[in-house]
């Protein structure tokens, strides 16, 4: 019997591709981008909350949010609203949604005259129900 001979074939070593590893992690990069954004949503208005000594928590539910910054400005959920508009444009959005809350927010270094005015112009449209937002007096 002839000897036996080992073939030995010209193909390629194995490989390990990177290709896939690299789209998985900038899938993931990703997410947690998008998952980081969304947690800070509310520090983007730059809105220093007053202390206040006792509150309850707010419940889950559909929110318009009035916000007063230092400089006098109105804004709903974060968009320049004139203060002369602010009372109807808030009462189409309450028409609009029957389960939204109504939350006023006044910046710690703003003026109380303005949210009595707001407040005002929110009473002479027949918008009486409004909770104050601010912060626990013993977190800083």
């Amino acid at each position: 019997m002839p000897p036996m001979r080992i073939r030995r074939s010209n193909a390629a070593e194995p490989r390990l591709e990177m290709t896939p590893l690299i789209d998985v992690v900038f899938l993931l990069l990703t997410f947690f981008v998008f998952a980081l954004v969304l947690m800070v949503r509310v520090d983007v208005m730059g809105v220093q909350l007053p202390a206040l000594g006792e509150a309850d928590a707010a419940e889950a539910g559909p929110v318009i949010s009035v916000t007063i910054a230092r400089d006098g400005t109105a804004r709903i959920d974060s968009e320049t609203i004139e203060r002369e508009d602010l009372a109807a444009v808030v009462r189409e959005r309450l028409d609009a949604e029957e389960d939204a809350r109504l939350f006023l927010v006044l910046d710690e270094r703003g003026v109380i005259a303005d949210l009595v005015d707001v407040m005002h112009r929110l009473r002479a449209e027949g918008i009486t129900a409004l909770q104050v937002v601010g912060r626990p007096a013993d977190s800083e």
